[in-house]
């Protein structure tokens, strides 16, 4: 797993890091070309394809974990539409319309309930956490129609008749990338994780300086809080970042076919 080499080296060169996100990118811009959205994209869920150091395989992955993935050709629009209303993921990479449609279904994936009780030592588990941020969440929101940024910006809420998109795996491979230099999560985890999830309340700090102003451009175009906003993936694979690094044949054969097949 990702996460396996993340815990092993702390972060990744940039330079790695690049060449990474630039497959798992690909990868989600070919399941969006074929009517599929992952919605569980993390680091568990990106294997590398050998632990060998120096040999091409080192820096390749694949991308796996498709039990909460949605599939358009298999269900009729409302089915799919219904699908994609529903309060799925892993917390710390779920994208704020996820809290902000789906809060009236009841909760898929890997998400923690209200049943969990803080332990003889007086500290929650990581589901009793996830339940308490939201409802923290739900007390600060659900009677709201607007909602303000870390910007100030005015963000108006989505309606229950909306659902989730593929955005959703544009805010986590942003989420992914986040981590992968910074050996972190954008946002911290924390009772109030989702919260800052919802405002895109993110910093990067003194030890992003010497990171590319194209890798953190990348990151700040996609956690953006309206999803309409986010670029898609075809597009993203145009991005400045990628200017200089080379995928495979194969890799960009895809690339080339998934960018013509969205147009």
């Amino acid at each position: 797993e990702m996460l396996d080499r993340i815990v092993e080296l702390g972060s990744f060169s940039e330079a790695d890091a690049v060449h990474l996100i630039h497959q798992v990118l690909a990868g989600v811009t070919y399941l969006h070309t074929q009517g599929i959205i992952h919605r569980d994209l993390r680091p568990e869920h990106i294997h590398m394809v050998s632990d060998v150091p120096g040999t091409d395989e080192y820096l390749q992955i694949k991308l796996c974990g498709y039990g909460l993935s949605s599939m358009r050709s298999i269900d009729a629009d409302d089915e799919w539409a219904n699908r994609l209303q529903h309060f799925a993921g892993t917390q710390e990479y779920m994208a704020p319309e996820i809290f902000l449609i789906a809060q009236q279904h009841k909760p898929d994936g890997h998400l923690g309930h209200a049943e969990h009780e803080v332990d003889a030592m007086g500290t929650m588990d990581d589901d009793a956490e996830r339940a308490l941020a939201r409802e923290m969440f739900e007390r600060e929101f659900a009677n709201k129609q607007t909602f303000q940024d870390k910007d100030g910006k005015t963000i108006a809420k989505p309606n229950f008749e909306e659902h989730c998109t593929g955005a959703v795996d544009i805010w986590a491979l942003a989420v992914v990338y986040f981590i992968m230099l910074a050996g972190d999560f954008p946002f911290a985890c924390d009772i109030h994780q989702v919260l800052k999830i919802c405002t895109a309340d993110f910093e990067m700090g003194p030890e992003w300086e010497g990171i590319s102003e194209e890798s953190k451009d990348l990151i700040r175009r996609c956690l953006v809080v309206d999803y309409h906003k986010r670029p898609k993936a075809p597009d993203l694979m145009e991005h400045a970042l990628f200017k200089h690094d080379q995928l495979r044949s194969e890799e960009r054969r895809v690339g080339k076919e998934c960018r013509s097949r969205w147009s």
